[in-house]
């Protein structure tokens, strides 16, 4: 019985160093990129590569908020004249651990 509780005692503490290893989506800019480009079904499917990418939070006493603005590859568009997107994703950072785009607009740039 000893020996089980010192295996749950380590496996519990390996878990918990794990998830404070983690980035914080609250405090960590790249790291709430990094997540919403691999959680947001949009992001996922219709975007590739961005570039200009600009992040500015806000908060208030019931939520923390976040604007992500980029120029970004849309995946479609493999020999196309109007491969890019300007993209604005506006969200929200419910944890440490996650956080939900709300609202995206897709503006399709086209080359002249």
């Amino acid at each position: 019985m000893k020996r089980l509780l010192v295996l749950a005692v380590t496996i519990l503490s390996a878990s918990m160093a794990a998830v404070a290893a983690e980035p914080s989506l609250l405090l960590d800019d790249a790291a709430l990129v990094a997540h919403i480009k691999k959680a947001d079904y949009v992001f996922t499917t219709a975007l590739g590569t961005c570039r200009d990418e600009r992040l500015t939070r806000a908060a208030s006493e019931r939520e923390r908020t976040f604007e992500y603005t980029a120029i970004c590859i849309a995946i479609a568009a493999k020999e196309s004249d109007c491969a890019e997107y300007q993209v604005r994703a506006n969200g929200t950072v419910d944890s440490a651990t996650w956080a939900t785009v709300r609202s995206m607009a897709l503006i399709l740039r086209c080359r002249r």
